[in-house]
């Protein structure tokens, strides 16, 4: 028997997490199943879900990678989402457009107002953004992500890579 019940708690922490996205609550849950199994528990709590966070983002590396890098994907869009990931510090929060912009204004990463708010647009298109509210803060759609880019890909690091790519294709 292999029954596993979830605190209310722990679900409510999946679904933050995850946005509900089938493919991250699949991932979530595995590794919090086998987390459990190997210590022979059969209830999950919050703490669970928060101890597999390290290896749920391991896991789903590739995943976010691919996402990140994908091929229509541009190089502000990553500069936008890595630097959003640095000033969102909290599960389920948000940035304010403008200290995103300045942000990518200190580092001349931004080219204008009007293509920053197209790649926000385009990245709101594509699920990877979402308004964080009353349309003058943004938040990442699924935080997930947000965690494994802050964890795995700090702005100065898509930067470094951004350039290292642009050098490959030349």
């Amino acid at each position: 028997d292999q029954d596993v019940t979830y605190d209310d708690d722990a679900v409510n922490l999946i679904i933050a997490l995850s946005s509900s996205y089938p493919y991250y609550v699949q991932l979530l849950g595995s590794v919090l199943f086998n987390y459990l199994n190997d210590r022979q528990k059969r209830r999950a709590t919050r703490l669970d879900v928060e101890r597999v966070l390290p290896t749920v983002l391991e896991e789903g590396s590739t995943q976010f990678t691919s996402i990140l890098f994908a091929n229509d994907v541009m190089s502000q869009e990553r500069y936008i989402l890595a630097g959003a990931a640095e000033l969102i510090t909290t599960l389920g929060g948000s940035c304010h457009r403008n200290d995103l912009q300045a942000l990518l204004n200190e580092k001349k990463l931004v080219s204008g107002q009007t293509e920053f708010e197209q790649a926000i647009r385009q990245l709101t298109l594509r699920d990877l953004m979402k308004d964080g509210g009353g349309g003058d803060y943004i938040a990442f759609q699924v935080d997930l992500f947000r965690q494994w880019m802050r964890d795995q890909k700090r702005l100065d690091r898509v930067v470094r890579e951004e350039r290292e790519r642009q050098q490959h294709r030349r």
